[in-house]
């Protein structure tokens, strides 16, 4: 993983445990942290429910999946807790940590485009008056005809800009 992706995903990482949906759950957050940085670390094969069942809830060398569903359990609030801190922000970040249903191993988003350039020239994009319209379509021609289309077609889709 590259450098820069990583660092973004531990600071992701960090703000989200900062949450106000993290505070009150700390185990939720040890749960999260744990897969993240072992997804980080490359090991995301490794992740797998006996190893959080033992290593972030305690359960016992007998700890049997099959039988006890708390980080099934878990790994379904994990989940909600992650769609409300993500819900709760103004824009979307620059990294979203996933924890994709069926599966204990993390995914991560990356916002890579680019941000929205202010339109330095608005009067760039060409803006038809009805007058205009009007007039091709009365020339009587075909052209005329295909225009009065093509306007029915933008008008319909909703791209036609009046004056």
């Amino acid at each position: 993983m590259r450098e820069d992706l990583r660092k973004a995903t531990t600071a992701e990482l960090e703000r989200v445990l900062a949450s106000p949906q993290f505070a009150g759950a700390p185990r939720l957050a040890a749960f999260l942290q744990l897969v993240v940085e072992m997804a980080l670390d490359g090991r995301g094969e490794e992740i797998k429910e006996y190893l959080i069942g033992t290593e972030v809830y305690q359960r016992g060398v007998d700890f049997d999946p099959k039988i006890d569903s708390i980080v099934r359990v878990e790994a379904y609030r994990l989940r909600a807790r992650l769609n409300q801190c993500y819900a709760a922000l103004d824009r979307p970040p620059a990294v979203r940590i996933e924890l994709p249903k069926g599966s204990y191993v993390p995914r991560f988003q990356y916002d890579v485009s680019p941000p929205p350039a202010a339109d330095k020239n608005p009067e760039a994009a060409p803006v038809f008056t009805r007058r205009w319209w009007v007039s091709a379509a009365a020339a009587g021609n075909r052209r005329g005809s295909s225009c009065s289309n093509t306007v029915r077609t933008q008008i319909k889709r909703g791209s036609l800009r009046w004056c």
